[in-house]
């Protein structure tokens, strides 16, 4: 069965108030209480839900990355299983998770990202492949739209946070070391 912070302050001899202080890391009890209450806690291998803390407005640690593609071509596209492994290792490195999800198509896509937002699912998103008029910038450009990076140009990113790689300088330092080398057909 699952601890509840009720089985910790019966446990700590205190109140489910206190527990909730302490473990939440905000004042109304004593040091030495929220110790006492922690090492309880601890030692009753009690862990946060993620779905009491989303209900609470905390974070929920999970970045969410939806790919508007086949499956099955996701096992050919080195790319994007280099990609998810480097955002993988990042987020775990700080605690987080990655929810990735695979659409049929952009309308799916934005889709998901509405759900995402309405039910709090994740803390933000990671979008790829942006286009020109692209109905996702929009959306994720709204009020109460969901912390977002763009992986792609600048250019089609719409103001929101971006990352890119610079393809075009890349191969022209390439051509550059190439004829250096004494190639002249490329």
């Amino acid at each position: 069965a699952r601890i509840t912070i009720a089985d910790i302050a019966q446990k700590a001899g205190v109140s489910t108030g206190a527990v909730s202080y302490a473990l939440n890391n905000r004042p109304g009890v004593s040091e030495d209480t929220r110790a006492r209450i922690l090492k309880v806690a601890t030692d009753m291998g009690w862990a946060p839900s993620s779905a009491a803390r989303s209900l609470s407005g905390a974070k929920t640690e999970t970045i969410g990355l939806v790919l508007a593609r086949d499956p099955s071509m996701l096992g050919v596209e080195s790319f994007y299983m280099q990609f998810l492994a480097g955002i993988e290792s990042e987020l775990s490195k700080r605690g987080y998770a990655l929810l990735l999800q695979v659409v049929p198509d952009l309308e799916s896509e934005v889709r998901t990202y509405r759900q995402w937002r309405a039910a709090r699912r994740v803390d933000g998103v990671i979008m790829v492949d942006p286009r020109v008029e692209d109905p996702r910038i929009e959306l994720l450009r709204a009020p109460d739209a969901l912390p977002a990076v763009v992986v792609g140009d600048a250019s089609l990113a719409g103001g929101l946070t971006n990352v890119w790689t610079d393809d075009a300088a890349a191969m022209r330092e390439s051509v550059r070391y190439l004829h250096m080398m004494g190639h002249r057909r490329i």
